[in-house]
C-alpha cells in the first residue's frame, strides 16, 4: 500500500472544470443496459451519491460542470451496421438492439 493522505487542493473556478462521465441510466439504474445485460449495478448509488456532492461543491464554487453522455441514432448507423465488428462485439449494441 502506497502511504498517503488526503490534502486540500486549491483550484481556480475560472479555470476548471468538473467532467461527469457515463452517469446515464443505462450504466447505473435498473432496466438500463448493463443491468439488462447481467453487469452488477449495485455499487452504482453509493457513485451516485458522491458524484452528486461534487456536483453540489462545483456549482457552489462556480466552477463548470461538463456532462458526457454516451449513445447511438436509433438505426446504429454509427456503429458501422452488420458489416462492421463493432455491431457484433459491443455488448451494448446487442443488448440495445434485444431491448429496444
Amino acid at each position: 500500500m502506497l502511504p498517503a493522505r488526503a490534502e486540500p487542493v486549491r483550484l481556480n473556478p475560472a479555470e476548471s472544470a468538473l467532467t461527469v462521465v457515463g452517469m446515464q441510466n443505462a450504466y447505473a439504474s435498473p432496466g438500463g443496459y448493463l443491468d439488462l445485460a447481467d453487469f452488477s449495478i449495485e455499487g452504482a448509488a453509493t457513485v451516485i451519491t458522491q458524484i452528486q456532492a461534487a456536483i453540489a461543491a462545483a456549482r457552489e464554487a462556480g466552477i463548470q460542470i461538463v456532462f458526457l453522455q454516451n449513445g447511438w441514432d436509433p438505426a446504429y448507423t454509427e456503429a458501422g451496421g452488420p458489416g462492421s465488428p463493432n455491431w457484433h462485439k459491443s455488448n451494448a449494441l446487442k443488448t440495445m438492439r434485444a431491448h429496444p
